[in-house]
């Protein structure tokens, strides 16, 4: 959407061209949110109002760019950390009907096998055992789904995560970017959408160490003058 330059039959300011393409590049997120599912009325309102700013180079921008294999079963692996913790996720749809699952169709717009009306119900293991049980923070398990959450596939997969090291809060982040990443393998459309919410970057914040003769990183013993 950035490339594209429309005629107007006005001047159009610097401030407001860039207030246009930043709607349009929103439009667009959304409408790849909406492909992938299965949202299909709403892509298709979505396409109507972009299409006359569209230059068509996103779409096949992406398919060309060169991306992870799915296995013989159809499923992503993807692995990633946060501070001492470290994640390795495994997905594979639910639905065989959602473009998710057939990330190597041909053509511009898969065909609509789903429909919008059609609630999917997933599970999601964390070293075997059920995400409210692994996590049982609400904050945790949000965590964890967020990515799901982001791109609307809430459901659309089947989710099997090894974590080990750190604390619930560092496991739950380790997953999530996992998650994350094994989402790009099957919908990389959803790129800026995981991008804009930071969730395909490991975090590289670590624990600060403690300090000699300090209490903690940076507390220091209560100094008195006599």
């Amino acid at each position: 959407m950035r490339d594209t330059k429309p005629d107007f039959d006005y001047p159009v300011g610097v401030a407001k061209y860039k207030r246009l393409i930043s709607v349009l590049d929103d439009l667009a997120r959304i409408r790849g949110v909406a492909r992938y599912a299965g949202l299909w009325e709403m892509y298709d309102r979505l396409s109507d109002a972009v299409r006359q700013f569209d230059t068509g180079k996103g779409e096949a921008t992406v398919g060309e760019r060169k991306r992870g294999e799915l296995d013989a079963y159809g499923r992503s692996y993807a692995h990633s950390g946060r501070k001492t913790s470290s994640a390795r996720a495994w997905m594979i749809p639910t639905d065989p009907g959602l473009p998710t699952a057939r990330p190597q169709t041909e053509g511009g717009t898969p065909a609509a096998t789903t429909s919008a009306t059609h609630f999917l119900t997933s599970k999601i293991l964390i070293n075997s055992a059920p995400l409210s049980t692994y996590f049982t923070q609400t904050l945790d398990r949000e965590r964890v789904v967020r990515p799901l959450r982001v791109t609307g596939l809430l459901g659309a997969f089947n989710i099997f995560a090894l974590v080990r090291g750190g604390g619930t809060t560092g496991q739950a982040d380790a997953v999530a970017s996992a998650v994350a990443r094994a989402i790009m393998l099957h919908a990389p459309q959803m790129k800026g959408a995981l991008a804009e919410a930071g969730l395909l970057h490991r975090d590289p914040r670590m624990v600060e160490r403690k300090k000699t003769n300090l209490l903690k990183a940076r507390e220091a013993r209560t100094w008195t003058k006599r």
